[in-house]
Order: structure tokens, then sequence, then C-alpha cells
């Protein structure tokens, strides 16, 4: 499983930078070894904000002077990258490409050089993304080991219904909140992964076209004692899938067929149902509100709206049966009678 304690409390810094060798050291921390040149005639300047949570970084990158910046390998890191104000162009591998606001992004891999050429007031932003929680990702979905790593197809069209611009747009915005539920960072980074892997071309794709494996019914008991054991956590899809042991497409495939619902729905249920065991138990200091947040839904009205569907009484309802006169089971059994 993997640890999900990382993605509690991103991680915010802004970097100010006119020394080339600061801005040199800055760049190799989040990328690889690079180096950097000012535009003609310019004197160096650029500043970043970059979002660290867990395995992947968000950079914003603003370059009042514009530049060069060149990475002979990018090491350990799959980089999608992309404009925010003004266009950009580079080579990856010796292949070409551009930088246009909301259409024309790039995807970088592994152990290939780069360069990107940016004017005077540019913006961009880029996502590096660990090696291995991409490839581990791979394997969940696909049930597949990679020998080496991905080569994406370099030019990435952002108004592609099946492309990342809308997921990453919805990551980037939901970091910048004061506080985001650990749940819901592991579902959009899920999403982002899972969006790269399947929407744009890579080396391994037609992994990701064939049909599904059979599976047998025992990776659903397998994925339902990890959800029992687990629910109360920020697990992921892919921790489902690793300790199903069978790839993503054939355990949801199982899991429709047994219990007519995939794995996720069945999770979600079982969040409301440890919901309802919390707001039953009414221990002192016990409210909706936290048990909303502390099992990591997102919205409280909707929490209510399809609590209510579920048990036929709103959540405040449970709760308040639970800390009257006769408890909780009068109430219950009124209803059954």
């Amino acid at each position: 499983m993997r640890k999900t304690d990382v993605w509690l409390v991103p991680e915010r810094r802004v970097h100010h930078m006119a020394d080339l060798e600061e801005a040199c050291a800055v760049f190799s921390g989040i990328y690889s070894e690079s180096k950097l040149e000012p535009s003609r005639g310019l004197a160096f300047s650029c500043e970043l904000k970059v979002i660290t949570c867990g395995s992947i970084h968000f950079v914003h990158g603003i370059w009042p002077t514009g530049g060069r910046c060149t990475i002979p390998r990018v090491l350990g890191r799959y980089i999608i990258t992309g404009a925010l104000r003004g266009k950009a162009h580079g080579f990856h591998a010796n292949e070409p490409y551009e930088l246009e606001p909301e259409r024309r992004s790039a995807v970088l891999s592994p152990e290939r050089p780069v360069t990107l050429e940016c004017p005077p007031g540019y913006q961009g932003r880029s996502v590096a993304l660990d090696r291995a929680a991409l490839e581990s990702h791979f394997t969940a979905l696909t049930g597949r080991e990679l020998r080496g790593p991905l080569v994406f197809d370099v030019a990435l069209d952002l108004t592609s219904v099946a492309g990342v611009g809308p997921i990453l747009k919805l990551f980037a915005e939901g970091l910048e909140l004061p506080s985001i539920s650990a749940f819901l960072v592991a579902s959009l980074r899920d999403a982002l992964l899972t969006a790269l892997l399947t929407g744009t071309r890579h080396s391994a794709s037609s992994c990701l076209e064939a049909s599904p494996r059979r599976a047998a019914p025992a990776c659903v008991r397998r994925a339902e004692e990890f959800i029992e054991a687990h629910a109360g956590e920020p697990i992921a899809l892919a921790d489902i899938v690793a300790a199903a042991g069978v790839p993503e497409r054939s355990l949801r495939a199982a899991f429709i067929a047994a219990r007519g619902m995939p794995p996720v729905a069945f999770l979600r249920r079982r969040r409301f149902e440890i919901a309802r065991q919390t707001l039953l138990a009414g221990a002192p200091g016990t409210t909706v509100t936290g048990v909303v947040a502390s099992l990591g839904f997102v919205s409280g009205g909707r929490f209510s709206v399809e609590y209510k569907k579920l048990f036929a009484e709103s959540p405040s309802d449970t709760l308040a049966a639970s800390r009257g006169p006769a408890g909780p089971t009068t109430k219950r059994s009124r209803r059954e009678r």
C-alpha cells in the first residue's frame, strides 16, 4: 500500500531569483540538472511558485525577462509543461514542441534531453511526476510491469476531451486552497495519472487498449477485506487494486458482476455505513460536520442528501436520536414496524 499520509499537507514555496547559480540549483532540485540562460541583452529574473504534494511538484514559473532552460537528461521524472501567458517552444530528444495557453502543452519522458525557450513576460506551469508513482499506477491499471520508462508523444493537445488539461487545472486549483482533504488529493492524483496514461499516446498504450483479463471472485473478496480494514483512511483506487492482485479493469468487471457496483462505489458506500455507525454511537463531541470531514466527503450538503436516500433519515436526525432518552434503537424499531 502506498503511504497516503504524505498527501495531508501540501508544501508551498516561492523562489524569487536574480542569480543564475541559485536558479540552476532550484531547477535541478525540482527536475534534473539544469542550465539557465537569460534572454540576450537582458538581466536574468525568474520567480517559481512550487507546491509539493507527495510525489508531485506543481511549478508556476514567471519569467519577466524570458530565457532558455536546458536539461541534458530528465532523471526520475515525467514532466507535463504548458503555457499560462505567452507562447514558448523547445525540443525534447530532437523532437520540436510548442506551448500555447489552453491549446498546446508537452509531455517530457525520463532519460531524454529537453530545451525550452520563452519570451519576456512568459508564465508557465509544469507538473513533475515521480517516475515510480506513474509506473506503479500503470501496473495497477494493466497488471504489467514496465521494463523501462514510458516514452510519451511530446505534443499534448489540451483541447482533446480525453486530455489531461481539465483534470490538471482542477488539481492545481484544489492545491491552492488553504486546506484540502487527503481523500480528495488522493482521488485527484489518481485521476491525473489515469488521464495521462489513457488519454495520451505513449510506448505502452496498446496495453491499456486491450480487453480486460477474466478475474476470479477471490479478487473481489480480497478487495472487500482491504476496504473493510481501511475505509476510514484516505486510500486510493491503486491501493485497492494492489490488495486485490489483478488489473484495475478486471477488478472493476468482477466487482460489478458480483456486487452490482465498481470498487470505488463500494468504498463510498462503506464510508457512509461508517458515518452512520459513528453518528449512532453519539460519542461526546461528535458532529455531522466532523464525521463528514473525517471520512473525506467533499460536500456536506451532498453527503446529507445521499445519506437520507440510503438510510431514510438525515444524519442530524441519526445523531439526535442517539442522544435521546430512548437512544437510537427506539427510533429504528419504530421505522421497522
